[in-house]
């Protein structure tokens, strides 16, 4: 049996960073094909929840996402 060779720091970090980008894009693309199956006007309606709509919701996971990216 090959021994496996150890992972850098580096390739820890790659590896971190694609898993997260693969996860984002899978979330992302869930929550679309469930906001696709939804009313428009559910956008915009007030719920009860951390923020007031779907909308803000969508804006604050935005903001989030943003700031990751820079980082």
């Amino acid at each position: 049996m090959k021994e496996k060779q150890p992972e850098t720091k580096e390739m820890n970090v790659t590896s971190l960073m694609k898993d997260y980008a693969n996860y984002n894009l899978w979330a992302n693309a869930l929550l679309i094909d469930w906001l696709k199956t939804k009313p428009s006007e559910i956008i915009e309606q007030k719920i009860p929840s951390s923020f007031p709509s779907i909308k803000w919701t969508l804006k604050h996971v935005s903001v989030g996402e943003k700031f990751w990216l820079k980082c």
